[in-house]
C-alpha cells in the first residue's frame, strides 16, 4: 500500500488594482492612524509526495484507508485546519483573497472581508476551522479587543451579511470560525462591547449562563416533554440572561441615559410572561413573536446544554440520560421541530456508540484465514466493489445517526448495526463465490471456516475498524454539536430580527375631497417618552399634506418607553409645554403602522363667545371654531345640531351641513347665496320636514358665501370667505 505524506507550498500574489469589499463603503475615512489592511491573494496548495510503497500482506490489511489532517497556513495569517476524514484531494489549491479594510460606520465597526476559496469544494460534509487574524489596534482605548470583534459570512444571494459560528482566541488575536462552507468571511472590530452584541454574538455566548445549575436546563427539557414538545416558561426563563444582556447593551450605546435597571427588567418579563408592564405592546403581533422566539431559542439551549455537557459529564445519571432521550426522540418526530430532534438525537447515538466502542474486545486469528475476507474487504474486487474509506464512513455515520432519531427503540444501537452489517458482509454471499475467492487468494486448501472461525475472523476485522473508526467518531460528533449550536443560533437570531424589526409610522392628514391639509407645518411628537430618549429623536415636521413617515426600530421603541400616543403641535406651540392640538393613540404594527389625523369636528368646546337663548327653547352656542344648535335639552348629538368650522380663512371640506329640530314641516333649512368677483350673486336653499344633512356646492368663481341655517325660529348666519372651489360635505 503506498503511503502519503501532505506538505504546503505558499505563493503569495498581491493584487495590483484595487477591490470593492463586501463592506458597505463608509463616506469617512477611519480616524486610526494605523496602516490600513490592502487587498491581497495568496494560494496556498495541498501536495502529496510518494515514497517506497511498503508491502502489505492480505492478513493485516488495514479495514480503511485513513488520511492525515490537513493544516493550511497563508501569508496573510489565515489559516484552515480541515479533518483528514473528510478527504480532500491533495493538489486542491486554497485561495484567500483579503478584501480592503472599510469602515462601517452605522455599525460602528471595521471591516475586512476574505473571500476564502479551496479548489471546487464549496461544502462540506463536515466542519472546518477557519482561523482570520484582529488587529487590536482598531479597539478604542479602554476597550477589550476580545469581546469587540465578530465574525460573520457574506450571503451570495442577499448580499447580506449573516452570522456564522465563531469564538475569540485573545492570546492570538484570531477569530476561529466554524463552518462546512467556503465563502467570503468578515472579521469585524467593533468600536465597543455594546455594538458587537447588536450583531453577532461569539459561540460561547449562546450558554446563557455557564453556572446554571443542570437541573434547571432539565426541568426546561421535563417541560417540553409535559407539553408534547412546547416549550414553556423554564425555557423562556433560561433566555432572560440573553434579552436583558441585549436590551442593556442597545440602550448603552444608543440612547440618551440607558433605561433603567427596574425598566428593563420588566419589558423582559413582559416578553417572557405576556405581563410586567400596562402597555398596548403586551398584546402586539411582535411581542407575542418574541414570545414564542425565546421559547424556542430556550428549548435549543437547554438541548444543547445538555448534550454538551451534562451528557458528558453525567453518563451514568439515569434521570438526565432519561429525559434527554424523553425529549429529542419526541421534537425528531415532530414538524417544525424536527430538525433540532433529529440532530440531539444523533448527537446522542454517537456518543452511545463511542463508549459502546470502548468496551468491545476482540481476540487476532489465524492470519491464513483472514486473506479471503480481508481481500474481499479491503480491496477493489469484483464482488465487494471499492471499499469504504474514512470519508466514506464519516457521512455514513453521521446520516445513520439521524435516520435513527424516528426510531427510539433501535436508535442506539444503529450504528453498531451499520458497522455489524458491513463486516459480515462477506459471509452472505453464495458458498460457490467464496470458494472462488478463497481459490483468488490461494486459501482453498483450507476450506470455508466453520461458524465460530468466522465470527473470529469478523471480530478481529470489527475491532480493527472501530480502531481507525475513533477519529471519525470524534469529527462526526463535533460536526453534530455545531450543527446543534447552528440550530441554536437560528433560533437567537430570530430574536435579534424581532428586536430589529423596522417599522414605519406612517402619519396621514385625513383630508376628503383633497380639501387643503389643516395640519401642514405642525409638529408630530412620540408622547410619554422615557428619561432614556432623546426628544428631539422622536418628533416630525408634517409635510404640506399633513403627512410623513418616521421610521422605527422595534428595540428602540421599546427601551424609550413603547409609546402609544403621537401629539400634534400647531407651529409656535411650546412642545411638551402646551397642551397639543390632537392626541392619536396608535398600536405599533410591523412593517407598517397607520396613523390617521382626523379633524374633530363634533366636539364641544369649553369656551362659548356668545349665547343666545331662543323662544322655543333652542340654544345657539358660537365658539371660536364654529356654531352649534342644540336641541332644548342641551344634548350635542347628531340629532339636533349644526356646525361649520372656519380654521386659518379656510373652509373646511368633508363636513356637511347638517341640522336637526323638532317641529313642522319646513321648519329645517340651509339657504344662502355665493357672490363672485363681479358682485353677482347665486343663491341655495335646500329644506327638509325635520332633519337635513346637505353638501353645498359652490359653483365656480365664488368668492364669498353667506350661509344661513335656519331651526324653527332660530337662524345661524355665517359669512365666509372662499379661498378655492370645493365641496363642503362628505
Amino acid at each position: 500500500m503506498k503511503k502519503s505524506v501532505k506538505y504546503i507550498s505558499l505563493l503569495l500574489v498581491f493584487s495590483l488594482m484595487s477591490g470593492m469589499c463586501a463592506c458597505s463603503k463608509s463616506t469617512e475615512e477611519t480616524t486610526s492612524s494605523k496602516k490600513k489592511k490592502k487587498k491581497a491573494t495568496t494560494t496556498t496548495t495541498v501536495e502529496e509526495t510518494t515514497i517506497d510503497p511498503i508491502e502489505e500482506e492480505l492478513e493485516t490489511a488495514v479495514p480503511a484507508e485513513s488520511f492525515e489532517d490537513i493544516n493550511l497556513e497563508t501569508d496573510l495569517n489565515v489559516t484552515v485546519n480541515i479533518d483528514g476524514s473528510l478527504g480532500i484531494e491533495p493538489g486542491t489549491e486554497l485561495t484567500v483573497t483579503q478584501m480592503e479594510e472599510e469602515v462601517i460606520e452605522e455599525m460602528g465597526a471595521h471591516c475586512t472581508a476574505y473571500d476564502i476559496t479551496l479548489g471546487d469544494y464549496h461544502e462540506l460534509d463536515g466542519f472546518v476551522d477557519v482561523r482570520i487574524p484582529y488587529d487590536p489596534a482598531n479597539i478604542p482605548e479602554g476597550q477589550d479587543p476580545a469581546k469587540c470583534v465578530g465574525a460573520m459570512y457574506l450571503n451570495e444571494e442577499t448580499s447580506e451579511w449573516e452570522p456564522v459560528l465563531f469564538e475569540v482566541d485573545a492570546e492570538k488575536q484570531e477569530l476561529v470560525i466554524y463552518t462546512d462552507h467556503f465563502s467570503t468571511y468578515g472579521c469585524f472590530e467593533f468600536k465597543n462591547e455594546g455594538m458587537r452584541n447588536c450583531y453577532v454574538s461569539a459561540i460561547n455566548d449562546y450558554m446563557v449562563d455557564k453556572d446554571t445549575d443542570v437541573k434547571e436546563y432539565l426541568e426546561a427539557v421535563k417541560e417540553i416533554v409535559d407539553n408534547e414538545g412546547i416549550p414553556g416558561q423554564k425555557c423562556k426563563e433560561l433566555m432572560r440572561p440573553y434579552l436583558e444582556q441585549t436590551f442593556n447593551s442597545f440602550a448603552e450605546m444608543n440612547l440618551q441615559t440607558g433605561s433603567t435597571t427596574t425598566y428593563i427588567t420588566n419589558l423582559t418579563t413582559l416578553f417572557i410572561t405576556g405581563s410586567g408592564l400596562d402597555t398596548k405592546i403586551a398584546n402586539n403581533e411582535l411581542t407575542n413573536g418574541m414570545n414564542t422566539a425565546l421559547g424556542k431559542a430556550g428549548m435549543a439551549v437547554s438541548i444543547l446544554s445538555l448534550a454538551t455537557m451534562a451528557l458528558k459529564e453525567n453518563k451514568t445519571d439515569n434521570e438526565i440520560v432519561s429525559m434527554y432521550k424523553d425529549a429529542v426522540y419526541l421534537l425528531a418526530s415532530l414538524t417544525g421541530e424536527a430538525t433540532l430532534g433529529t440532530i440531539a438525537a444523533s448527537v446522542w447515538c454517537i456518543d452511545y456508540t463511542i463508549t459502546e466502542m470502548g468496551n468491545y474486545a476482540y481476540n487476532k486469528v489465524k492470519e491464513t484465514l483472514t486473506r479471503a475476507y480481508r481481500y474481499y474487504m479491503t480491496t477493489n474486487n469484483n464482488w465487494h466493489g471499492k471499499p469504504r474509506t474514512l470519508k466514506d464512513w464519516r457521512k455514513i455515520l453521521k446520516q445513520v445517526a439521524k435516520d435513527a432519531a424516528l426510531n427510539r427503540d433501535s436508535a442506539e444501537e444503529a450504528i453498531m448495526d451499520e458497522i455489524d452489517r458491513y463486516c459480515n458482509e462477506f459471509w452472505t454471499i453464495p458458498d460457490d463465490q467464496l470458494a472462488e475467492i478463497y481459490d483468488q487468494v490461494g486459501s482453498g486448501g483450507h476450506g470455508i471456516p466453520d461458524a465460530a472461525t468466522k465470527q473470529a475472523i469478523t471480530d478481529e476485522f470489527k475491532g480493527e475498524l472501530l480502531d481507525s473508526l475513533q477519529a471519525v467518531f470524534g469529527a462526526v460528533q463535533r460536526d453534530l454539536e455545531f450543527e446543534l449550536w447552528e440550530e441554536q443560533q437560528k433560533r437567537i437570531e430570530n430574536i435579534r430580527k424581532i428586536l430589529n424589526t423596522r417599522i414605519t409610522v406612517d402619519i396621514n392628514e385625513v383630508r376628503p375631497n383633497d380639501r387643503p391639509s389643516h395640519y401642514a407645518g405642525y409638529t408630530a411628537v412620540f408622547s410619554k417618552l422615557n428619561e432614556a430618549a432623546v426628544t428631539d429623536d422622536w418628533k416630525i415636521v408634517l409635510d404640506s399634506n399633513g403627512g410623513a413617515q418616521f421610521p422605527v426600530i422595534f428595540i428602540a421603541y421599546l427601551l424609550v418607553g413603547a409609546p402609544e400616543e403621537i401629539w400634534v403641535y400647531s407651529p409656535g406651540q411650546k412642545i411638551g409645554e402646551e397642551e397639543p392640538e390632537l392626541k392619536v393613540e396608535f398600536n405599533l404594527i410591523a412593517p407598517k403602522t397607520n396613523v390617521p389625523l382626523e379633524l374633530v369636528v363634533n366636539e364641544v368646546y369649553e369656551t362659548a363667545i356668545v349665547a343666545e337663548h331662543m323662544d322655543d327653547g333652542a340654544t345657539v352656542w358660537w365658539y371660536s371654531k364654529g356654531a352649534r344648535i342644540y336641541d332644548q335639552n342641551s344634548n350635542a348629538t347628531s340629532d339636533a345640531y349644526a356646525y361649520y368650522m372656519t380654521l386659518k380663512g379656510q373652509i373646511l371640506t368633508g363636513v356637511p351641513m347638517e341640522m336637526a329640530c323638532s317641529g313642522g314641516p319646513g321648519t329645517v333649512c340651509i339657504d344662502g347665496y355665493t357672490t363672485d368677483e363681479s358682485g353677482a350673486q347665486t343663491p341655495f336653499s335646500y329644506s327638509a320636514d325635520t332633519s337635513i344633512k346637505q353638501e353645498i356646492i359652490f359653483p365656480a368663481g365664488a368668492k364669498s358665501a353667506v350661509v344661513n341655517l335656519h331651526c324653527h325660529t332660530a337662524c345661524i348666519t355665517l359669512t365666509l370667505d372662499i379661498v378655492s372651489n370645493y365641496t363642503i360635505g362628505g
